[in-house]
């Protein structure tokens, strides 16, 4: 327990924002960062399917399970990312799949 609250601070710290999917694709975290960009709180994101940021959900969806099927990170350039008040925003965001005890 004493490892994950330290993860959790560190990050917390982090300029950059830090979304923490299950495999199923849902929210089950966001750091601070994170909550500033999306503009959502990360109570209101908790179990919401990551899709729902994405403006092509469809093609996001199957490039994030790819990742997890094949436990491999990439990074994608440019991408459009649509908030929860359907702004959009251009961004370059890297996938790192991980697993937790």
């Amino acid at each position: 327990m004493a490892d994950f609250i330290f993860y959790k601070q560190l990050i917390n710290h982090l300029d950059s924002a830090i979304l923490v999917l299950n495999q199923d694709l849902t929210v089950r975290y966001l750091n601070p960062a994170a909550e500033a960009l999306l503009q959502v709180s990360g109570r209101r994101c908790f179990g919401e399917p990551a899709s729902h940021f994405f403006a092509d959900a469809n093609e996001e969806r199957q490039t994030l399970s790819l990742s997890i099927k094949h436990e491999q990170a990439f990074t994608k350039r440019e991408a459009q990312v649509r908030i929860i008040n359907n702004q959009e925003l251009t961004m370059d965001y890297s996938v790192s799949p991980v697993e937790f005890d």
